[in-house]
């Protein structure tokens, strides 16, 4: 019964990992998983009693690192563990508007690193508790090196279908221009317009660019979706600075005018 006890008392109080490990409730969390590990350990880290702890570590880790994805708060964590990873400011937009994505995120990550954790901290004795940290702490650290990896191909995929989008573009700007008329200088004016718009333009901008042009009647929702999980917010800002873009180009004489970006959705 002790140990049943230990398990249902193992998760942090607080739903954080403590950040000082010479704190006063990290250090009883330690000597309460001593007494955990000694347990799980008899029954070789499996069985109803395991799954259940197992259950609660993997549900924590979980909603941390939702907190942090949608905080951005993930890049810091990995920094401080020398994780080298990139997320750009899309991607962090991403992170903190689109509930689904931090959710799929955060259980492939902890569904990698579940496994590997149970093997070397448990099995092998890979967690020290000498060294300060509760096990539940321990899970969500060694979790930030199962996330690189699971955010890298995420972010792959999602550059991969910008990527497919826009390489429609050849085919836009050879089509005659919606708008611009049966003259052919003005078709050819527009293509070069919107050639040297484009050519400044980031791949998130140019693959909602397309989208808006080529099916109008999509919703800032819509393409967001199409584009791997941007929000309706961040759709209509990439767009808002195209626009200026093309403004600025105006104003500079490299272009005759701004031509014809969608109004919102």
């Amino acid at each position: 019964m002790s140990i049943m006890k230990s398990v249902y008392d193992g998760e942090p109080v607080d739903g954080e990992p403590a950040e000082e490990h010479g704190s006063e409730a990290e250090s009883e969390a330690v000597t309460r998983d001593r007494v955990l590990y000694a347990g799980l350990r008899t029954v070789g880290f499996a069985g109803p009693l395991y799954d259940v702890w197992a259950g609660q570590m993997w549900t924590y880790a979980i909603r941390i690192l939702t907190g942090w994805l949608r905080s951005g708060e993930i890049s810091e964590q990995c920094a401080r563990r020398r994780i080298r990873i990139s997320i750009n400011s899309v991607e962090l937009e991403i992170f903190e508007r689109n509930e689904e994505v931090r959710s799929t995120l955060a259980i492939e990550t902890v569904m990698s690193a579940g496994p590997d954790f149970r093997k070397a901290a448990l099995c092998e004795g890979g967690w020290d508790p000498d060294k300060g940290a509760c096990i539940f702490t321990y899970f969500v650290g060694r979790c930030l090196f199962a996330f690189r990896d699971v955010f890298k191909k995420w972010s792959r995929q999602r550059k991969r279908r910008l990527a497919e989008v826009a390489e429609g573009l050849g085919g836009l700007v050879e089509t005659p221009a919606r708008g611009a008329g049966a003259d052919p200088f003005r078709r050819i004016a527009f293509k070069d317009t919107l050639e040297r718009i484009l050519a400044e333009a980031t791949p998130v901008a140019v693959a909602i660019c397309l989208l808006a042009y080529t099916e109008p009647d999509l919703t800032y929702k819509q393409i967001g979706v199409r584009l791997g999980g941007m929000t309706s917010r961040a759709v209509e800002g990439q767009l808002h600075r195209l626009k200026a873009t093309a403004h600025r180009l105006a104003r500079e004489g490299k272009i005759d005018y701004p031509g014809p970006w969608g109004a919102g959705r």
